[in-house]
């Protein structure tokens, strides 16, 4: 999963012993020439409201904010207030408000 992402990036907290202690991770995939999706952005919850995910996110959005990547995509459950208020800081919208639909198979 990771090692076929075309984005991915983490944040890591330094423990007292002194290790990188993983906090968070965002990974998106895409073609690189017209389509980014986020397919994660993970934050530990006791690292959450801290700044961590907002600077993943924004990390990720600068690599494909190109005029040729037509569709920057993200989904998330709607359960997660938070995670809504921080994508629509940074732009992102129901694709409604565009548009369009989305349509989902789950197995």
């Amino acid at each position: 999963m990771l090692e076929g992402s075309r984005y991915l990036y983490t944040a890591r907290e330094v423990i007292p012993q002194g290790t990188r202690r993983l906090i968070g991770l965002v990974r998106a995939v895409g073609d690189g020439q017209s389509i980014a999706y986020i397919q994660d952005l993970l934050v530990h919850p006791h690292a959450q409201r801290q700044g961590v995910g907002s600077a993943l996110l924004k990390r990720v959005i600068d690599d494909f904010d190109r005029e040729d990547i037509r569709q920057r995509l993200i989904t998330t459950d709607v359960a997660s207030e938070h995670a809504v208020a921080l994508y629509k800081r940074y732009g992102y919208a129901p694709v409604e408000a565009a548009g369009c639909i989305t349509l989902a198979c789950y197995r």
